[in-house]
């Protein structure tokens, strides 16, 4: 009975919260999020977002969203980042033109939820055409091991670690730390190693090089594994 309560408790948060249509004019080649509409409304989503992921945990502090009911009451929210996402179907047909290129044209942030200055859990919040609305809640796991890629890098390169957002390969499991150099072109440092494509963990690589060598692995993967946002697969 209780494990119901927590599944409509956050069934009917993210139902309200949904996102709607993904805007079409996408700021492309943008990390940071100085140039994101209605910032103000976004941190407001994400404080809204973090007292429910409280509510939940106190409701069932067995629910494995990362935190205790004790921390999350404690738990406060991280410095965002953007998340971009790469089109398995794009990336299958990808002739070393621009990485950006590749990219949905969502456009996503994630919140990392803390507990002191360990990551415990996320927010991920999607513009919606017109407003900001919380997409998932909890990823303790992918949340704690991008922010520690993220930092490590960033000390390494005597970097800001709010230079560094996230790019994912959904249909190939795939995340890499992404920053733009002096020259504007997209870098990108894996999260795990991947020999055959000559990817090393925490190694920096051109992310013209990197999805080159990633092309026959999408091309082994059936499009049906990843749809783009609003695409149909033909029958």
């Amino acid at each position: 009975m209780t494990k119901r309560i927590l599944q409509l408790t956050l069934i009917l948060f993210l139902a309200a919260t949904a996102p709607g249509s993904a805007d079409p004019t996408a700021p492309a080649g943008t990390p940071g999020l100085k140039d994101l509409p209605q910032l103000d409304q976004m941190g407001q989503v994400a404080s809204a977002g973090l007292q429910t992921l409280r509510q939940v945990i106190a409701g069932n502090p067995r629910a494995n969203l990362g935190m205790g009911s004790l921390e999350a009451a404690q738990a406060t929210l991280g410095r965002p980042y953007r998340q971009y996402k790469v089109r398995l179907d794009l990336l299958q047909s990808y002739d070393g033109r621009d990485p950006m290129s590749l990219m949905d044209k969502s456009i996503e942030v994630i919140y990392p939820v803390l507990v002191g200055p360990q990551v415990r859990a996320s927010l991920t919040l999607v513009w919606a055409g017109s407003v900001w609305k919380v997409a998932s809640m909890g990823g303790a796991i992918t949340a704690g091991r991008f922010d520690t890629l993220r930092n490590n890098h960033a000390q390494q390169a005597g970097m800001d670690p709010g230079q560094l957002f996230m790019v994912r390969i959904p249909a190939l499991s795939k995340r890499f730390a992404g920053y733009f150099d002096a020259s504007s072109n997209l870098e990108l440092v894996p999260e795990k190693e991947d020999l055959p494509a000559g990817l090393q963990k925490g190694s920096t690589v051109p992310a013209a090089q990197a999805f080159s060598r990633l092309v026959g692995k999408a091309n082994s993967t059936p499009l049906r594994t990843y749809l783009a946002p609003g695409k149909r697969r033909a029958k």
